[in-house]
């Protein structure tokens, strides 16, 4: 694996968290706006950040593995 082969893979992690990130946060307000306690604001936070984290690293996965499979 050569510098740049990091880098991609650096940047596509970072993304990946910065994303879930705010997808966690925007949707813990939503829950406790909608009328939610702070415990279930953070639980439903946390489940759409691990959610978004997860499907980003799926999606970047079966694009490595497409663009590296032998003929």
């Amino acid at each position: 694996m050569n510098a740049a082969q990091k880098t991609v893979k650096a940047l596509l992690i970072i993304t990946a968290l910065l994303a879930g990130t705010v997808v966690g946060l925007f949707t813990g307000m939503l829950g406790r706006i909608d009328g939610g306690s702070i415990p279930d604001a953070i639980q439903v936070g946390g489940g759409a950040f691990g959610a978004t984290v997860l499907l980003i690293f799926g999606g970047c996965a079966l694009w490595y593995n497409a663009q590296n499979r032998e003929p």
